[in-house]
């Protein structure tokens, strides 16, 4: 796998020490019940689609940047993930409605854990430079049900 994309513009190495894992499944909010590409984008390429530039501080914030947020669903509470991406949708309603449930694929890019303050089950995809949504593996999209919705 390549990542000249990935470190465009940077000279840190965000692959370093870093490997794939296709065996788990990973977590994601996405826009419909059908994932896009743009379901995929980083941070750092939404930015540069519009034309604006991130301020990094360090390479651990830059390809943190870079990188694509999605939480392990092995070895954690599923549920306790889910009434994050709950509550988030509760206090912004602009959030993706969808649950994607995927396996990264062989061809996909790297995977590094990067707990946050939202989950200790929090990682970041760093995709090569053929990534595609299509190379996703077991993929399966739930809407996130809100209480009031599931009257």
């Amino acid at each position: 796998m390549t990542f000249e994309v990935l470190h465009e513009g940077t000279e840190c190495n965000c692959v370093d020490g870093v490997g794939t894992d296709t065996e788990s499944t990973f977590l994601r909010t996405v826009g419909g019940n059908q994932p896009k590409e743009r379901d995929f984008m980083s941070h750092w390429e939404r930015y540069k689609k519009q034309g604006k530039e991130i301020e990094a501080k360090g390479c651990a914030d830059t390809c943190g940047w870079k990188g694509v947020s999605m939480n392990k669903a092995d070895g954690y509470d599923e549920e306790e993930i889910i009434t994050v991406f709950r509550q988030r949708l509760m206090f912004s309603p602009q959030s993706k409605m969808y649950i994607c449930r995927f396996k990264t694929g062989s061809e996909n890019g790297v995977v590094n854990h990067t707990p946050n303050d939202d989950h200790d089950s929090h990682h970041d995809l760093l995709k090569c430079d053929v990534f595609s949504v299509e190379k996703l593996e077991s993929v399966s999209v739930v809407k996130i049900e809100l209480e009031d919705d599931a009257d």
